[in-house]
Order: C-alpha cells, then structure tokens, then sequence
C-alpha cells in the first residue's frame, strides 16, 4: 500500500470517529490508524518531545504508535483506577460481562450508575510505578486513549514533574465531555482526536479483545494485572 494510500485510511478514520455521536466497538486496525492520526496531530505542532510514556493499561498500544511513527523512545507508567482492576475481574466471567455489556448500551442505566461509580473508582496510587525513567530535563509527551475525569493524567504529570521531566504535554484519543476534566483535576489536553469514548479493542466488551492482546504479544508487550 503506497504512502498516500495509509495517510488517506488514517484521515478516514480520524474523521470518522470525529463526528461519530455515540458509542461504537472500535477495531484494531482502526485503533492503530487513530493513533498514527494522534501522532500527526503532535508532529504538526510546535513540540518537539524527547520521550513518550504511555499509561498503562489504557494507552499500551497508542503509545506504542506514537513513538514508533514520531521515531522516538517510549516507556510506560502504571497507574489506574480501583474500577479497572473490578472490570477486568468481571470481564473474566462471561455472564457477568455480557450482563454489565447490555446494561450500559442503556444510557438510563449508565446515567444512574456514574455517580456510584465515580464515588467508589479511586486512583490506585500505590500501585504507580515509581522505577527510576529518564525524564530528567527531558520534554515528554503523555500519552492515554482517553481522559474521563483527568484524574489519572493530573497525577502523571505531577509524578513526571517531580522526576525532573521540563515539559510534559498531553495527547489522548478521545476526551470525554461527560465530567469537566479541567474544573476538576486542571486537566485539558494539548492533542485529542474527538470528545467521544469509543469501547477500544483493549475493551474487554470489544469483540477485537482477543486480536488485541496478540497484537500486545507480536510486539512484545503485555496489559499490567
């Protein structure tokens, strides 16, 4: 496939997820289309970064990606919320992922749960991973698929600035408009791609889950338990 040909698919995609109103099963291709978009996104700016990390579990593949596509090195840094690890429980029990799937296609429900959730969905802090990365007075781009409440990327930044990083930048895929990131944890990205959350392949309700963590195998990666 020529040049022009996967700069066209990408666009496409960006574009198509963009202006896209509700919540669809993205796949795995498109998820790595999005992240090629999200990489173009920074390389038409004025940054210029010396590193990427990604957040891991959410941005294991977009971080990848980026860094791969701007030619850059790239780490991850553990960090997540108490309802990731509830999910990824659930997730392994076929009745209860089925059940919870159809539940929250109702946006009744999931209106009614949020609150709930929101009280209870903590950062688990002392599960981040404090290992010694090169950030000192290195420009770092933070990569995530998605910001909700900005609660885990506030919290990186802080951790990555207090490792000595001289700027950090935010990139994300999707940016959530359902709570104000920026009134509750300062937090608004420098790049994102659209305002909607998409069920991503690494969605243990995506049907592409599977394809996805052979993908994180071929590329010698793994989701953080």
């Amino acid at each position: 496939m020529s040049e022009v040909c996967k700069q066209s698919n990408v666009e496409r995609v960006v574009q198509k997820f963009a202006e896209i109103d509700h919540k669809v099963n993205m796949s795995l291709v498109e998820a790595i289309d999005i992240s090629k978009g999200l990489a173009s996104r920074v390389e038409e700016g004025d940054f210029k970064p010396d590193y990427v990390i990604g957040i891991a579990n959410g941005a294991l593949l977009p971080t990848h990606v980026v860094a791969t596509e701007l030619q850059l090195p790239f780490e991850y840094i553990r960090m997540r919320r108490q309802g990731s690890r509830w999910k990824r429980r659930a997730a392994k029990i076929p009745f209860l992922r089925e059940t919870f799937s159809l539940l929250f296609r109702a946006q009744i429900f999931a209106r009614l749960v949020a609150p709930l959730i929101d009280g209870v969905n903590k950062l688990e802090t002392e599960d981040v991973d404090q290992k010694d990365l090169p950030h000192n007075n290195r420009s770092i781009l933070l990569v995530d698929d998605a910001i909700e409440s900005g609660q885990s990327i506030a919290a990186a930044v802080d951790m990555l600035i207090l490792q000595g990083a001289k700027t950090v930048k935010v990139a994300v895929i999707g940016w959530s408009e359902r709570i104000d990131s920026e009134q509750k944890h300062g937090v608004v990205p420098d790049y994102v791609l659209n305002r909607r959350l998409q069920h991503y392949p690494w969605s243990e309700n995506n049907p592409e889950v599977h394809a996805y963590r052979e993908w994180l195998s071929q590329h010698g990666l793994e989701e953080w338990d």
